[in-house]
């Protein structure tokens, strides 16, 4: 919950690259109710991305790893 009490989903963490594969981590966040996905990448053997993210009027989210 914010300062003024407007209600959000919170999503806070980190992706990392753990192979030297020319490939990317990814995490790969829906909303419910929304079509378009929030994209966080880590690209680079050893790269660390961290996530941080708040959405307003939203109470649940499918957060999902991938390699791309």
């Amino acid at each position: 919950m914010s300062d003024d009490g407007e209600r959000y989903l919170a999503i806070d963490g980190w992706v990392k690259d753990t192979l030297p594969d020319n490939r990317c981590a990814r995490v790969k966040i829906l909303l419910a109710g929304e079509r378009v996905p929030t994209y966080d990448s880590a690209c680079g053997y050893g790269v660390r991305q961290q996530i941080h993210h708040r959405f307003y009027g939203v109470n649940s989210a499918s957060v999902k790893l991938s390699v791309s």
